[in-house]
């Protein structure tokens, strides 16, 4: 399981270049989870940040991919105009509502998250 789940991080198509950063960012983020337990600010997109506590496991993809959900990320960047509405239900961590907010500067974002 692991060595898939590494195999996935390295071969992402936002790390194909870079599996040696990625390998030193994966062992930075183990050790900050089990000793130093800080969270880590990760520039999201061009204008926003996404705080990334150690205790979430999304939270962790997002330190080893930025999109986990790459094709879908990508998806939402090309549909979504300036004027646009967005609902993100089931928000998490609300990555969706922060890729929307890249684009919507004249739309509304309503994000739902049922889970505390």
């Amino acid at each position: 399981m692991f060595i898939k789940s590494l195999f996935n991080v390295l071969y992402h198509p936002l790390n194909k270049s870079q599996k040696v950063f990625i390998f030193f960012r994966i062992l930075f983020w183990k050790l900050n989870q089990l000793f130093f337990k800080y969270p880590v600010v990760i520039q999201f997109t061009k204008s926003i940040k996404c705080i990334c506590y150690p205790q979430s496991s999304y939270g962790s993809m997002i330190i080893y991919e930025h999109f986990p959900d790459y094709f879908e990320a990508q998806f939402l960047l090309k549909i979504l105009k300036k004027d646009s509405n967005f609902v993100d239900v089931g928000a998490g961590l609300g990555d969706y509502s922060l890729l929307a907010a890249e684009k919507i500067k004249t739309g509304h974002i309503y994000a739902f998250e049922p889970v505390s």
